[in-house]
C-alpha cells in the first residue's frame, strides 16, 4: 500500500515547483493527458472508493497502475490518487517529513485519505 506515496515521491519535483500551474508538469509535458487529469479530478472520489474497496477486499491494485492495465477505460490512476495524497500529506507535514515518514504512519495516512 505504501507503493502509493514511493512511486508518487519522484513526481514531487514537478509539482513542487509549478504550484502555479492547474495541472502537474508530468501531465502538461503530455498535452493529451490533460483530459485524463480533469477526468481523475471529477472522479476523486470514485478513485478512492475504489482503492480503498480493493484494499479492504484485498483485490490487487494493479490496475491502478502502469499503462498496461485500464481502470474506468482510465490508465496511470494510481499516480493521480499518489500525487493527491502528497498534496494532502502537504498540509500536515513538509515534503522532508513525508519523506522520513515510516512505514506505518504512511499506511494509516493513506487510509485516512481514502476516506
Amino acid at each position: 500500500m505504501s507503493f502509493v506515496l514511493v512511486s508518487c515521491f519522484a513526481q514531487v519535483s514537478d509539482f513542487l515547483f509549478s504550484s502555479k500551474y492547474p495541472v502537474p508538469e508530468w501531465i502538461r509535458a503530455r498535452g493529451y493527458m490533460s483530459a485524463w487529469f480533469d477526468w481523475c479530478e471529477e472522479n476523486e472520489d470514485l478513485l478512492k472508493r475504489e482503492f480503498l474497496r480493493r484494499i479492504e477486499e484485498k483485490e490487487p491494485l494493479n490496475p491502478f497502475f502502469g499503462s498496461w492495465y485500464e481502470l474506468f477505460e482510465k490508465q496511470l490512476l494510481g499516480y493521480y490518487l499518489g500525487y493527491k495524497f502528497v498534496c494532502w500529506l502537504e498540509d500536515e507535514f513538509s515534503l522532508e517529513r513525508i519523506a522520513k515518514l515510516k512505514r506505518e504512519k504512511i499506511e494509516s495516512k493513506i487510509l485516512e485519505f481514502l476516506r
